[in-house]
């Protein structure tokens, strides 16, 4: 169980996927207890401590315990991870699919490959936009008029809420293809020259689908339902 005792490094050795939280937030590797890590950084050390509890066991993250952390906490978080995303994991992807040359050898599978990442970062970095420009501005808005009776131009207040809800309500998860394609991968045979660049590759699609599903889960479920409160909070005054 982690604690706010625990260690970078001890939660690290437990779960090396653990080590890209931990970057997101200028957390360095150390023996010094996570709450002097949360103070110094001027982090909530409750939410760093529910944030690492899940990937103790990714399919059953208790996505409820989020829904007691402010609005501006989730969006924190949600845009680091983009940030992080981004600066870090996919291009390391990248690389490892660049690394993992095999075109003499299996020209389908790498052209294949290439084709879905590209796409795929394409339209996570077009995901990433729409949420940073629309969805987490609108979120705030309603976060500082409720809770600061911040008031809102109500021309550009019907504007957002139309795209905001649009886009919550009909966009699919991301990390769910990711998913396909390490699977798909899985099954794949490759010569042993090859073998531990693709095993690393194997290793940062997982890790990495596993840590947007944190993301996703929060954003879907907790971000949403957020919004839609606050909203009714607003209009109901209306």
């Amino acid at each position: 169980m982690i604690t706010e005792n625990s260690t970078p490094l001890e939660i690290i050795k437990l779960n090396r996927n653990t080590e890209h939280l931990f970057n997101r937030y200028g957390i360095e590797k150390s023996n010094k207890p996570i709450y002097q890590h949360s103070i110094s950084k001027n982090l909530n050390n409750n939410l760093l401590i529910d944030l690492l509890e899940c990937y103790e066991d990714i399919d059953k993250i208790k996505i409820d315990k989020f829904s007691k952390y402010r609005l501006p906490l989730l969006i924190d978080y949600l845009k680091k991870s983009h940030d992080y995303y981004i600066s870090k994991r996919i291009p390391e992807i990248e690389q490892s699919i660049s690394i993992l040359n095999f075109e003499n050898e299996t020209p389908q599978v790498t052209k294949v490959v290439k084709l879905f990442f590209r796409e795929y970062k394409k339209d996570l970095i077009t995901h990433f936009k729409t949420e940073e420009n629309i969805v987490f501005p609108f979120a705030l808005n309603l976060y500082n008029d409720v809770y600061f009776n911040k008031k809102i131009d109500s021309d550009k207040f019907e504007i957002n809420k139309k795209k905001a809800l649009n886009f919550l309500d009909n966009h699919t998860t991301d990390d769910s293809e990711l998913g396909k394609l390490h699977t798909a991968l899985l099954n794949f045979k490759l010569p042993s020259n090859y073998l531990s660049y693709f095993h690393i590759l194997l290793n940062q699609l997982k890790n990495f689908h596993q840590d947007l599903h944190i993301h996703d889960s929060i954003e879907d479920v907790v971000l949403t339902e957020k919004i839609k409160f606050l909203l009714s909070k607003i209009e109901s005054n209306d």
